[in-house]
């Protein structure tokens, strides 16, 4: 009987151990600062779905077609929008949008 109990006892304060560990990882963490906890309360519930033409871009994208890049240049040219808007539209860089509009005006 006072074998069990022993046993017991120590397995108890092995638990005691590993969650007091566990709690001062935690703590080194920053999880329990003032300012940590401010920030989970400040949080928003809910994830605003992202706009398309601001997720970020894929490593590679595939090249454009013509009839893509004719859309580009027109959109710039006649529609009179900004390079960086048609660019984000097209998810391609600003600099491609330049270099395109530079071939356009180059060669009409």
């Amino acid at each position: 009987m006072a074998l069990t109990h022993d046993k017991n006892f120590a397995s108890d304060q092995e638990k005691d151990v590993h969650e007091v560990s566990s709690l001062a990882k935690r703590i080194r963490r920053g999880e329990y600062n003032a300012g940590a906890l401010r920030k989970k309360q400040l949080k928003p519930d809910f994830v605003e779905p992202i706009p398309d033409g601001s997720r970020r871009r894929m490593k590679k994208r595939a090249p454009l077609t013509i009839g893509e890049k004719i859309s580009i240049v027109h959109q710039v040219l006649v529609g009179h929008e900004k390079q960086a808007d048609v660019a984000k539209a097209h998810r391609v860089s600003p600099g491609v949008v330049a270099a395109l509009m530079l071939k356009a005006r180059r060669s009409p």
